[in-house]
């Protein structure tokens, strides 16, 4: 890796556009990494190898409750490490501690994506790639695990990252609409 690479850590409730804005970065040379493929990985070695969303829930929870509050934010960075190059994203950063770890790399941003619930959750319902099956008042019971599951220090605040964001882009409308206030992005913190 090379010196002071560009490092966005992406925030999102689940529908938000996290995924969208990564295939955008990457088309712009960045390199991803997924928090919750640390998770996958770590399961993978318990034998377990289609994991549900709360099975990789509770199991990041009990990653950071065993290895450390900030553990998936320090293994992303050695994946980073790893992997050469000098622009980086890590996507679906979920836990305080992860930004606070995140936050002392040079030339770390992080950014919030946004959108309403219901347009979230038509998203979700309208994906090609494991479409949503929930009701809508399941999704939202959903939703409040991504809030409040588990402890402060060691369990899921998306919310609470989305408020420590130095930027937000509201993803409301249509894809060409985000990418718009990406490239935007990447040109006022020189990214391009």
């Amino acid at each position: 890796m090379k010196r002071n690479p560009f490092i966005i850590g992406l925030v999102g409730l689940p529908g938000a556009g996290k995924t969208t804005v990564t295939e955008f970065l990457e088309k712009h040379g960045f390199v991803r990494v997924i928090l919750s493929d640390i998770i996958r990985d770590e399961l993978k070695q318990r034998g377990i190898v289609e994991p549900s969303r709360e099975i990789l829930q509770n199991t990041g929870n009990e990653m950071r409750r065993m290895y450390g509050p900030d553990v998936l934010g320090k293994r992303a960075i050695k994946q980073l490490r790893s992997m050469g190059g000098n622009k980086f994203v890590i996507d679906g950063i979920r836990n305080n501690s992860e930004i606070i770890y995140l936050k002392k790399q040079k030339n770390f941003l992080l950014l919030g994506i946004t959108a309403a619930s219901r347009v979230r959750f038509m998203r979700l319902k309208k994906r090609k790639a494991n479409p949503l099956k929930k009701s809508y008042k399941e999704f939202l019971l959903q939703e409040e695990r991504e809030n409040a599951l588990g402890t402060a220090t060691t369990g899921l605040r998306v919310i609470d990252c989305l408020k420590q964001c130095q930027i937000r882009l509201k993803n409301t409308t249509t894809k060409q609409a985000l990418e718009k206030q990406l490239q935007a992005f990447l040109i006022t913190h020189s990214m391009v």
